[in-house]
């Protein structure tokens, strides 16, 4: 090993740390100002980070460690999300529209899919 070669590593590896601790608070910065439902889940599903205003009338808080999937059994969410609008405003913003969204995508998903024949079509219409 040269002399020196391990400090710039150290160097390398700070600078890459400190470039995604920055590159993650500017997302956390945009979802927190964001009027979208913006949601991440663990390995098992569960929710471990939702945009802070929530979804479908639920708080924020109130999501965090629920599996994702268990909202397709409540049929208080069911009837949620029957009506809920896709956004507050322009994109699909009207009763239902999240539905409709959803739709459209599965629907794109299923016609554009097969044209990859390496894209796995159970995970992406999941």
């Amino acid at each position: 090993m040269t002399p020196g070669h391990s400090d710039e590593a150290a160097d390398t590896s700070h600078a890459l740390r400190d470039a995604l601790a920055e590159s993650r608070q500017r997302y956390k910065d945009l979802i927190e100002i964001s009027s979208d439902f913006v949601w991440e889940t663990d390995t098992l599903g569960r929710f471990v980070f939702v945009s802070p205003r929530g979804a479908l009338g639920w708080h924020a808080a109130e999501l965090i460690g629920r599996n994702a999937l268990s909202f397709l059994d409540d049929p208080d969410i069911a009837a949620r999300y029957r009506i809920a609008p896709a956004a507050k405003t322009i994109h699909h913003a009207f009763r239902s529209g999240l539905l409709e969204h959803v739709c459209s995508l599965l629907a794109l998903a299923k016609m554009v899919g097969p044209h990859y024949p390496a894209v796995d079509m159970n995970l992406l219409i999941a």
